[in-house]
């Protein structure tokens, strides 16, 4: 006769002992790879020794970095803007990462680490005298080499990678249908704003806080173009002037050939393009009325650079700092030259 006991299902096998120690010590070890990871940011000496025995594993994990974001000395953001080129001559933009894109906000985060470790794989390489004219004034005039910045061989690996994928998601346009031939990537840093900047009232997607550098030209199967050449710095201005000459004014002068009932406003023209949000921020805060007078005649480039200049300074706050401010202001900019040397270049042109 069966009993009761007999009925019951059978209790489940436990692992063994050997297996509970093993997964105890991975916990541990991960728990205490992300502690001395943390503590040694502003930490003893010792921890720093401690911390360096794991950088291994958090690096495979990509588990090194996300600890240098905050006070007391953040960094800045990176983002991959690409312009796409199609097969028929149309253009367009896209961000990597949108924040539009992602539903939640930890996936859109998890995106940002894309341009960061992009950006961790670029070198400087010294430019020879006899490819560059710039180069040879250089070394005549100050005994110096002048350099260019470049991809790595594992920048380059990962950059066509991720540009064959851009390929693949944005293979046809979504306008026209015509196939994507080749798109130009830009590695942007937004800075942090200092304590003046923001007492001007200073938008966070303000252009004068962008660091813009076009890096290559990549064709959809990923081959690298142009890269030889070395990173090139681009003023946001300037990049903004290049796409209303050649890119905006033709949508604008097409638009207003469409009946009145079909036809958008300006502002939705620029983000029906793409344009990163931070180069229209200035024409989007207009008014209406002043988003058309923007983009009257004339369209030279001295005219469109006022008009600009004009609208990114549109809502600062009249602040004139003391020579103290000032000074600590300057110091504390990344990539400023300390007291005593020579002062940056007063005819560079962009806004600032």
């Amino acid at each position: 006769m069966s009993t009761i006991n007999d009925l019951a299902p059978a209790r489940p096998s436990q692992p063994n002992l050997f297996v509970k120690v093993l997964i105890s010590l991975v916990i541990l070890f991960h728990l205490s790879a992300i502690l001395t990871h943390v503590i040694a940011g502003g930490g003893p000496f010792v921890m720093k020794q401690i911390s360096s025995w794991y950088q291994p594993y958090l690096k495979t994990m990509w588990m090194d970095n996300a600890y240098r974001f905050y006070a007391p000395d953040p960094g800045s953001t990176e983002v991959l803007w690409y312009k796409l080129q199609y097969e028929d001559g149309s253009t367009r933009w896209t961000q990597v990462p949108r924040r539009e894109d992602f539903y939640l906000r930890m996936p859109f985060q998890r995106h940002m680490s894309i341009a960061l470790l992009g950006s961790m794989m670029i070198e400087k390489e010294a430019v020879s005298p006899k490819e560059d004219s710039a180069s040879v004034a250089s070394v005549l005039v100050n005994n110096q080499m002048t350099y260019r910045t470049i991809l790595n061989p594992k920048g380059e690996i990962f950059f066509r990678s991720y540009a064959r994928h851009i390929g693949y998601k944005e293979h046809l346009h979504p306008a026209t249908g015509s196939p994507l031939v080749s798109m130009d990537c830009y590695l942007v840093h937004y800075n942090i704003r200092t304590p003046y900047q923001m007492r001007m009232n200073m938008d966070m997607y303000d252009p004068r806080v962008l660091d813009i550098q076009l890096m290559a030209t990549f064709s959809v199967d990923g081959t690298l173009s142009n890269f030889q050449q070395g990173f090139k710095d681009k003023l946001a201005d300037d990049l903004f002037i290049e796409l209303v000459q050649n890119e905006i004014l033709p949508m604008l002068e097409a638009n207003n050939k469409l009946p009145v009932e079909q036809r958008k406003s300006i502002a939705q023209i620029l983000k029906d393009y793409g344009i990163p949000y931070p180069l229209i921020q200035p024409i989007v805060k207009l008014s209406v009325e002043d988003q058309a007078k923007f983009f009257e005649k004339p369209y030279d480039r001295d005219t469109l650079r006022e008009r600009y200049k004009v609208a990114v300074h549109l809502n600062d706050r009249g602040l004139t700092p003391t020579s103290e401010q000032a000074k600590v202001e300057q110091e504390t900019q990344p990539g400023t030259p300390a007291t005593g040397t020579k002062p940056p270049d007063p005819t560079k042109r962009g806004i600032q």
